[in-house]
């Protein structure tokens, strides 16, 4: 299930909205890991027990405790969302036609998103 989610962040970098709280440059190694796993886990419904892997330090209890408390805020859930959506704009003005532009899942064969 976090497969699809570093896909569409390689297009559009959504996960570097989620900054730290005390310093929005901080970035921990594994950041983004971390980050998905609790997407995951919210999205799923399914809490934090099925997303931790005390062998990763990315998916450690403790630090996705952290990440959920210091960096998946109202302000940055709403600028990665942004950036989602800025994406999707650029890849539906792509679509209609643009000079050597064409949407990220066009080279999967599918010529729209919502299609396997």
């Amino acid at each position: 299930m976090p497969d699809p989610l570093f896909e569409v962040n390689a297009w559009t970098g959504f996960l570097d909205a989620f900054v730290h709280l005390g310093d929005g440059t901080t970035r921990m190694k594994g950041l983004p890991t971390s980050v998905v796993a609790l997407l995951v886990s919210e999205a799923c419904n399914i809490g934090l027990a099925p997303v931790v892997n005390p062998a990763h330090e990315a998916l450690t209890r403790a630090r996705l405790v952290h990440v959920d408390q210091y960096c998946l805020r109202a302000c940055t859930i709403a600028a990665a969302n942004a950036r989602l959506i800025a994406a999707q704009a650029r890849s539906l003005s792509c679509s209609s036609g643009a000079m050597g532009c064409s949407p990220p899942w066009t080279a999967c064969g599918s010529s729209s998103p919502s299609e396997p």
